[in-house]
C-alpha cells in the first residue's frame, strides 16, 4: 500500500450520496477485500438501507449484473470495482440504458485511479457527464511534476510521486 487509505473517502462519498435523498441505492462491490472494506466505510457514511450485488474478481461476463439492475430499477449506481471490470458492466449497464433513463452514476476513487482504463475503453466519456466521482486528493510537489514532464512529455498519472517514493523507500 502505497498510497493513503481511501476508508475515510468512501465514508465521505457515503455521506455525500445520502444527502442525493435518493431512494434505491445499488453498490456493485468487487469480491476482493479491500473493496469489500471499502464499501464497509460508504455503508457507514451512507446509513440507510443499501443495496449490494457482489461482483468477483476478474468476472467477464456482466450481463446478468446488468439485467438485476434493470430488474431492481435503483435511482442510484455506484461502483466500487477495480476499473476493468467496472468499465465491462458500464457497457453492459449502457446498452441496456439505450431507450430508458438511467440511474445516477456514482464512482469511487477507483475511477479516479483507473480513469485511463475507462478513457481507453469507450473513448469518448461524455455520456458520464453528471455522474459523481470521488476523489483522493492528492498533491505532487512542484520539482517531482517539472521533472516527470521533462523526462516523459505529459503529466504525471494519479499515485506517481508516491510510486516514486516507494520505490526509493525499498
Amino acid at each position: 500500500q502505497i498510497q493513503p487509505g481511501q476508508y475515510r473517502a468512501q465514508v465521505a462519498l457515503g455521506e455525500h450520496v445520502a444527502t442525493l435523498r435518493k431512494k434505491k441505492v445499488l453498490v456493485f462491490v468487487e469480491n476482493y477485500p479491500a473493496m469489500l472494506r471499502f464499501f464497509d466505510g460508504f455503508q457507514e457514511g451512507y446509513v440507510g438501507r443499501i443495496d449490494r450485488e457482489l461482483v468477483n474478481f476478474g468476472d467477464k461476463d456482466m450481463k446478468s449484473h446488468a439485467l438485476k439492475t434493470i430488474d431492481s430499477n435503483p435511482d442510484v449506481v455506484v461502483f466500487m470495482m477495480f476499473p476493468d471490470d467496472g468499465a465491462l458492466l458500464l457497457k453492459e449497464l449502457n446498452t441496456l440504458y439505450v431507450n430508458k433513463a438511467r440511474p445516477l452514476l456514482v464512482f469511487d476513487a477507483n475511477f479516479q485511479a483507473g480513469f485511463t482504463n475507462y478513457k481507453n475503453f469507450f473513448g469518448d466519456l461524455g455520456f458520464l457527464d453528471g455522474s459523481i466521482v470521488g476523489i483522493v486528493e492528492q498533491q505532487n510537489s512542484p520539482n517531482f511534476v517539472q521533472n516527470y514532464k521533462e523526462r516523459w512529455q505529459q503529466d504525471p498519472a494519479i499515485g506517481s510521486e508516491y510510486g516514486y517514493d516507494a520505490v526509493f523507500a525499498l
